[in-house]
This record gives C-alpha cells, structure tokens and sequence, in this order.
C-alpha cells in the first residue's frame, strides 16, 4: 500500500497558498506497475507539518474527494507557513494500527513581492 501525489510541489513562497491532492492505493508489482486504488471506507487520515527540529507547525486540514478511488486532499490551516524546510508527515490508520505512513519535504522561501 502507498500514497501517491497528484500535481506535486515540494518548494513554495511564504504566503502562497498550497494543497496536497493524494490518493491510497496498492501496487500490485506488476510488469506494467498498475496502480489499483483503495477505498478510504474505515481509514482514519491526519497529517501535519512539523520543522526539521520536530515543532508543530499546523494540523493540515483533511478533505476527501473520492472515498472509493481513495483521493483526498490536505490543505494548511495557518496563513502563513515559517521559512525554511518543513516535515510533512501523512498518517493513514485503519482499525486503530498504522496502515500507511509517509513523510516528505516542503522547503518555504520568503515571498519578495507583497500586495
């Protein structure tokens, strides 16, 4: 079982705004490396983003698009995320163990341009 990220941006500016379009799935180990989807029925998902040093930084909001294809989106709660390189960590649990878990980078960079 594995996540996958849909139009997937690890490198952002202070105040843009940012989603994480993902989607649970099972790959089969195929030759043709079908991806077949899993449902999200009886999965628990919360995410998070902490800094390199393993500070909370913000809950993501969870948001499931398509329960049965298993695509869902995680969005920021806070305005503006601090500099620097940030810890995205997405837990999916199922039956109250951890199902799938995976962390990933999103490096923030001062925004040069205010309106």
């Amino acid at each position: 079982m594995s996540l996958q990220f849909h139009r997937f941006k690890n490198s952002i500016k202070q105040y843009e705004t940012i989603s994480f379009v993902c989607q649970y799935y099972e790959d089969m180990g195929t030759e043709t490396d079908e991806l077949f989807p899993i449902s999200l029925d009886g999965i628990e998902i919360k995410s998070k983003i902490n800094t390199k040093y393993g500070k909370l930084v913000d809950t993501l909001k969870v948001t499931v698009i398509d329960k049965e294809q298993g695509i869902f989106t995680l969005t920021p709660t806070v305005e503006k995320l601090p500099l620097g390189t940030l810890e995205v960590d997405i837990c999916l649990i199922k039956n109250g163990s951890i199902a799938i878990s995976d962390t990933f980078s999103l490096n923030v960079a001062k925004s040069e341009t205010m309106y």
